[in-house]
């Protein structure tokens, strides 16, 4: 029987046409119940380690209902059972019944938002197979979530210098360097989609993928890491093998899936239950130095953050004089038109949004702490704005939410639940996902600016 074409057998799952996905996706559990019936002991061990996981998770799952239907029956027909505890756990901070069903029934506030909200779920299914738990997080605010898909597609899959393995491989390297399993898990299984070897995903990986990629292994840590000291330097040791349009591609890549381990860190998003298989960490305290060396090798070296005393050091960058919205988009337009606007749209929409609520409760003005929050999560990046009283930090936010906002941004795989319980403000869970909105893009908007004023020289 033929199992190597399982991968394009399960981009079935990708197609519009209800008929030929039906079609397509029959095809597919008929193979697997030929494993399944099999009296070969390889081909049904195949099925419980390659499909079965992702069967359950397209049975609970599934925003399609005749793919969700049609796993359900397989699943039943074989009496093939699981924990829903586990299948259904989205995140480890916010719970279930605060996270959006797939069908939007009674949590949208009005009609619009629902019927954004179930467009964007769908694209996100033919686009990535499943729709991700961090975006069911994101789900809390749909225009966010289309934001977010808009950029990532750009980012990835749409027209660019870049072959896309090379940028889902890009992508996996810079979850690396944050330890975020959830991220790179899915990439992996995107990059296999997409041509990758498999073998660039082992522990040994980084020895496997070309030595181009290879070579951003230093830019990647230091933007992960301590951003202030990306310099020209750095970019033009890369420029040897790189073109400049091809490198800042790579750039926005690491910059962008820094921020978004941040996020899948900092809300604890628990990986869909066919990507749990390659969770490399059993819990934030319990990390082997192997693992932590897998990590390191994958991110191509070790570098760890270091608090940025904004007073006794130079600053390299003033957003003064160089900021995003001035120059940064400017040169990232130059290069690359699309991914530079719809960076512009998330980034502008994050800091900008709100639903004048907090605590749960209506008609509250967060202007002032959404700032206060984007302000101190770049200043612990060592941006600090001339024309902003940093004293509306110590009045807006207290001590334990300054700790939380610190982890999330700078050391996200420490973010455990007691950062969550230990909160100093009165929070509801979609306060929760907004504060770390807000601390993802601001990390963003920082990578960005150090990025664009390294690579000015060269545009």
């Amino acid at each position: 029987m033929d199992t190597e074409g399982s991968i394009s057998t399960i981009k079935a799952l990708y197609i519009r046409d209800s008929e030929v996905r039906q079609v397509e996706f029959k095809s597919f559990l008929s193979m697997c119940q030929g494993l399944l019936q099999s009296s070969s002991d390889t081909n049904q061990n195949l099925f419980r380690t390659k499909y079965e996981k992702t069967i359950i998770r397209l049975a609970v799952e599934c925003p399609l209902l005749d793919i969700r239907s049609a796993s359900e029956e397989f699943l039943q027909a074989n009496r093939i059972s699981y924990d829903p505890r586990i299948v259904e756990a989205i995140s480890a901070f916010i719970p279930a019944y605060d996270v959006k069903p797939l069908n939007g029934q009674g949590t949208c506030r009005s009609d619009e938002e629902k019927s954004l909200y179930l467009s964007t779920i769908q694209e996100l299914f033919f686009t990535f197979g499943r729709v991700g738990h961090i975006d069911r997080i994101m789900g809390a605010f749909p225009e966010y979530m289309q934001n977010h898909f808009d950029l990532i597609k750009e980012l990835l899959f749409e027209s660019g210098p870049l072959q896309v393995d090379w940028r889902i491989y890009i992508a996996y390297m810079a979850s690396a360097a944050h330890k975020c399993d959830y991220l790179m898990s899915a990439c992996e299984e995107q990059g296999k989609l997409y041509g990758s070897k498999a073998s660039w995903f082992t522990s040994q990986g980084f020895s496997e993928i070309p030595g181009k990629i290879r070579d951003l292994g230093t830019v990647n840590i230091k933007l992960a890491h301590r951003p202030w000291d990306l310099d020209e330097n750095d970019i033009q040791s890369l420029l040897g093998n790189w073109q400049i349009s091809e490198l800042c591609h790579a750039l926005v890549i690491l910059c962008v899936f820094h921020s978004l381990s941040s996020l899948a860190l900092g809300l604890g998003i628990c990986p869909e239950y066919d990507l749990i298989r390659h969770n490399r960490r059993a819990s934030v305290s319990d990390e082997l130095g192997e693992d932590e060396d897998d990590y390191d090798r994958t991110a191509g070296g070790y570098l760890t953050y270091i608090h940025y005393d904004i007073i006794a050091h130079r600053r390299p960058v003033r957003p003064s004089d160089f900021n995003w919205n001035d120059q940064g988009f400017n040169i990232i337009e130059k290069c690359l038109p699309g991914i530079a606007e719809k960076l512009m749209n998330r980034i502008r929409y994050t800091f900008v949004m709100t639903f004048d609520s907090m605590g749960g409760e209506e008609g509250q003005n967060t202007a002032n702490l959404r700032r206060a929050i984007w302000m101190y999560t770049q200043r612990v990046y060592g941006l600090e704005y001339d024309d902003y009283d940093y004293g509306n930090v110590n009045g807006h936010i207290k001590r334990q939410t300054k700790t939380y906002i610190k982890e999330v941004a700078c050391v996200p795989h420490r973010v455990t639940r007691r950062h969550i319980d230990l909160l100093d403000m009165k929070l509801v869970s979609e306060d929760i996902i907004h504060i770390n909105f807000l601390v993802c893009e601001a990390r963003l908007e920082t990578e960005l600016i150090y990025t664009t004023n390294a690579v000015q020289a060269f545009i």
